[in-house]
């Protein structure tokens, strides 16, 4: 209220309700972030094993709303997606009901989406990873306090193109990726990291740094793809 007042801003008393929380289409907002909506959560906790191809895009379409959510989705769902081809003959199979098993677990360990604190004082990380599947990419904030927090997550799915890439390549792949989908954050003062055991470059470096230790010498290698070449490139812009 004391930000409403320096504003100058006004409510209808008719029309203005204080909550802790307020439900929002598929998201839940409360004092210390953002939730997935319990009731589409438990929908899909609930769902049963899909009988045709109509019922599986109902599926994969509430799963499109939980993606922030997670950074393991988008390669959990792979399996799903592809029978949801064009042309692919629906039949349910073991991995299939492997996947939905999974997804439910999944999402049955989803984690609060704290809100971003533009405080310069606190630690800001952008972490990114990459399997032969998919990519995925997260925000970690570090107050002053000690107390880590995530702020935001997204993953996609590898083209059949991309899972050929080497695990070099994939990981930086995840890093441009993570750096690309959350452009509007500001990350500048601290370079993406990876596993906790890893040995963090100066930070006069900034270079991007995932779990893969390869990364550390895309730079000085001597002899590289083309698609490799061009990757400092991209860091670069």
């Amino acid at each position: 209220m004391e930000a409403v007042k320096r504003n100058n801003i006004g409510f209808n008393s008719e029309k203005l309700q204080f909550k802790q929380k307020v439900s929002l289409y598929v998201h839940t907002l409360t004092e210390d972030g953002l939730q997935p909506l319990e009731d589409k959560l438990q929908a899909i906790k609930d769902i049963q094993t899909p009988t045709n191809t109509k019922e599986l895009q109902t599926l994969l379409g509430m799963l499109t709303y939980l993606n922030r959510f997670s950074t393991k989705l988008a390669e959990l769902v792979v399996p799903l997606r592809e029978l949801n081809k064009k042309n692919v003959h629906f039949r349910w199979q073991p991995h299939h009901q492997q996947a939905l098993d999974d997804i439910k677990k999944e999402l049955s360990t989803t984690k609060l989406i704290s809100y971003y604190d533009p405080d310069p004082n606190t630690v800001t990380i952008l972490q990114c990873d990459a399997s032969t599947k998919g990519l995925r990419a997260w925000i970690r904030q570090i107050d002053q306090q000690g107390q880590e927090k995530i702020v935001v997550m997204a993953s996609r799915c590898l083209s059949p193109t991309e899972s050929r890439y080497s695990n070099i390549e994939r990981e930086c792949l995840a890093v441009m990726f993570g750096l690309k989908k959350f452009e509007y954050y500001d990350t500048t003062p601290n370079s993406p990291q990876g596993s906790e055991d890893m040995k963090e470059p100066p930070p006069e470096e900034r270079s991007p740094v995932t779990n893969n230790k390869g990364g550390y010498q895309i730079r000085s290698q001597s002899t590289r793809s083309g698609r490799i070449t061009r990757i400092p490139l991209k860091f670069d812009e």
